[in-house]
């Protein structure tokens, strides 16, 4: 029998890795993403995925939802705008 490799590349769907990560059964520290795109997806589950394990009866339909209040694994989710940090706001934190 062959050795196995060190690392294996590989694709999957979203929804897949979504549930990966929802069960345990995968954490991000497992893998890393070969591109600035695949990075920011894999944010956005890792963080829907907490909300998840916080919360696991769902979203209370608060209209705030920027996912539409779909389930997790069909959702686009909403790009997240960062603003630049203020010369004020790092005078502040370093208080």
């Amino acid at each position: 029998m062959s050795a196995m490799p060190e690392s294996i590349r590989l694709e999957m769907e979203s929804g897949a890795l979504y549930r990966l990560l929802v069960s345990g059964a995968l954490c991000a520290a497992d893998f890393r993403c070969l591109d600035c795109e695949s990075k920011t997806c894999v944010w956005r589950l890792c963080l829907m995925s907490c909300g998840e394990k916080m919360n696991p009866e769902g979203c209370r339909n608060c209209g705030g939802c920027p996912n539409g209040n779909q389930k997790p694994g069909a959702v686009k989710a909403a790009p997240i705008q960062m603003k630049p940090v203020t010369q004020k706001e790092k005078r502040h934190a370093k208080r």
